[in-house]
């Protein structure tokens, strides 16, 4: 289980946190999800292998020590350039170029389950704030240093849009020019201090962003915010945004970075791929060099140059079902149970690719790799809903006991001769989903259900004004925890499953009665069978994960989240298919990168975070 001190503030110190809820490696996970694809190069880079560009190897001397060549790495992104902006609370937010443009507060390594600093280069939970220093020389692309305003004003503007930050914190005070400390009021769970602040990304410069923020606190909601458009970023990573048409953004390497040293290549490029295919052929043929989170399955990797190395690293979590809860049928916990039993999950990963996924063992919200700790003795008393079979008698029960019955087609209908019908959707283009929700729906139709699955471009899915958002789904393909680092604690979770899926992920109008109003719930109080069999448990979702995610007694913490963890694994807000690794791809025919299982690549994404480091440098090739 968490740590077991309650004198959290002797084992929160400067830099990193102990690993209170444990490192999520990728060899204890055995399996994560991926499936978005990203990339972009300037038109006269389309087409080629490697050696096949336009571009002009001769070096160039920016300073005393270090030669920077005159090469461009041709990477991948899967949302059209033309269509994209970089404020990260807008509409159509840019995929991966971001992770160039602005740097992360830090980087969370899987490895070694410590974050690595990045432009907060130390920081400390001092027991009533929340202190960090930024990074000394940071600068912004046009030359001004990175201040303590800048930092403020990203988590004023934070604050504003409801981020799990403010569930603890209450204001934000400027030390001095580089530090910026986090006030905290009342009890907080120091072990989800660092998943919520280091996991951000420093994008607001104070000139850029400083009117959009009063703008957002003197009106009635964060509108003001949400419609800012940056669409000409000024950014303080190790590359600048340079220029971009419809199919390529292009970067140049920030000669005034603190790491810049690092980096001996000008240009970094993302084309524009629509669909995992067309990134699987760009690898294939050499038009890329590298690509973040693209699903590729085993045929196609052991077709990639020998060249192309590929980094695997947890997802903490994967695809999984959201219902829409004011669904006749779907809002029916006996319905949700059954669609569970009917799945046979572990055919279900091995579809999709059983090199990357593998079926959940408990469904409930918390990956694989941290059931033992949190479940601990109760595991065995969770509901696993059949892992390995397609429960389909045990399907029929819980239908039958909900009043449902065979017709004359042999598909289920209600008492009032309503067919058990929905349309289960999922993002087109992204395979290993799609692959994953068609056989999802073989199975269910097999059980006597009547699916329609079908595939809806992502564009039409995803934003305030999208499907997801709207809540204009039956059912649909997303993520059933709140991924990465910081699933592994819980408390994300929870509050993605049961709360707000806006505050961990996307926005979701799923309507689970015990989810905020915005999210077309009621914060309801749920009430399942207890744990132990006897009577039965209630919880409110709202003020339970609130509490779960404030209190600093590591025992309080212990029950309230196997409590709620219950609640997930019987009413089933959302249900679990499969978890899965991240495939990340670079080329060292060009470039000197790390071995594939090398421990600093572990991070999400190592095509973006390398450079920085120095484990990614051009080799004259």
């Amino acid at each position: 289980m968490a740590d077991k001190s309650n004198d959290y503030k002797d084992v929160l110190s400067r830099r990193r946190f102990v690993a209170l809820t444990g490192a999520a490696g990728a060899a204890a996970l055995a399996g994560c999800d991926g499936s978005e694809g990203t990339d972009d190069s300037t038109p006269a880079d389309e087409g080629g292998d490697d050696d096949t560009s336009t571009e002009d190897d001769d070096m160039s001397t920016e300073d005393d020590s270090m030669e920077v060549a005159d090469v461009r790495h041709r990477s991948g992104t899967s949302l059209s350039p033309a269509d994209i902006q970089f404020n990260p609370w807008g509409q159509n937010t840019a995929q991966i170029s971001n992770e160039l443009i602005f740097d992360p507060f830090a980087e969370f390594n899987y490895a070694t389950g410590e974050y690595v600093p990045a432009i907060i280069e130390e920081w400390e939970y001092t027991g009533d704030t929340f202190e960090m220093v930024i990074q000394e020389g940071a600068t912004w692309h046009d030359g001004e240093p990175v201040t303590a305003q800048d930092l403020a004003t990203y988590l004023r503007l934070d604050r504003e849009s409801g981020s799990s930050i403010w569930d603890w914190g209450s204001d934000v005070e400027e030390i001095d020019d580089r530090t910026v400390a986090i006030t905290i009021e009342g009890d907080i769970n120091p072990s989800l201090i660092e998943f919520s602040v280091m996991e951000n990304r420093l994008t607001t410069k104070h000139s850029r962003y400083g009117d959009v923020l009063s703008e957002t606190q003197n009106a009635d909601d964060n509108t003001p915010l949400t419609e800012f458009v940056d669409d000409e970023p000024i950014g303080n990573g190790i590359f600048q945004y340079g220029e971009a048409d419809e199919q390529v953004i292009l970067t140049e390497r920030h000669a005034d970075h603190p790491n810049a040293d690092n980096v001996n290549f000008k240009e970094y490029a993302f084309q524009y791929f629509d669909g995992n295919t067309a990134i699987h052929q760009a690898l294939l043929s050499g038009n890329i060099e590298s690509m973040f989170a693209i699903y590729t399955p085993g045929n196609v990797v052991t077709d990639l140059p020998d060249s192309m190395n590929e980094y695997r690293t947890p997802r903490n979590g994967g695809v999984g079902i959201i219902p829409n809860h004011n669904h006749d049928h779907l809002g029916r916990r006996e319905v949700r149970q059954a669609i569970a039993y009917a799945m046979n999950r572990t055919q279900v990963a091995a579809n999709s690719d059983p090199r990357t996924k593998v079926a959940p063992r408990i469904p409930t919200a918390l990956p694989n790799a941290q059931l033992e700790n949190w479940l601990g003795d109760s595991m065995e008393d969770f509901e696993t809903y059949g892992r390995e079979s397609s429960e389909v008698e045990k399907a029929a029960s819980v239908l039958k006991e909900a009043g449902y019955s065979r017709n004359g087609d042999d598909v289920w209908e209600d008492e009032d001769g309503n067919t058990l019908s929905f349309e289960l959707i999922a993002p087109g283009g992204w395979s290993d989903w799609v692959t994953a929700m068609e056989s999802v729906a073989d199975q269910l139709n097999a059980a006597g259900m009547d699916v329609e699955f079908s595939t809806v471009p992502f564009g039409d899915l995803g934003g305030s004004d999208g499907r997801w958002a709207q809540g204009n789904f039956d059912a649909t393909a997303e993520y059933w925890t709140a991924a990465f680092a910081r699933a592994a604690h819980p408390y994300h979770n929870l509050r993605h499953q049961m709360v707000n899926p806006k505050a961990t992920l996307r926005e979701n109008g799923y309507a689970y009665p015990g989810a905020v109003e915005d999210r077309g719930g009621s914060e309801a109080d749920i009430t399942v069978p207890a744990l132990d069999g006897s009577g039965e448990l209630t919880v409110n979702p709202v003020e339970d994960v609130g509490t779960l995610g404030s209190t600093s007694d590591s025992d309080t913490e212990a029950e309230l989240a196997l409590e709620l963890l219950w609640v997930s694994n019987q009413d089933l807000p959302m249900i679990p298919i499969q978890e899965g690794l991240n495939q990340t791809f670079i080329s060292s025919k060009r470039f000197d990168i790390p071995a594939e299982d090398a421990e600093v690549a572990q991070v999400q994404y190592a095509n973006t975070w390398l450079p920085r480091q120095g484990e990614m440098t051009y080799n004259g090739n």
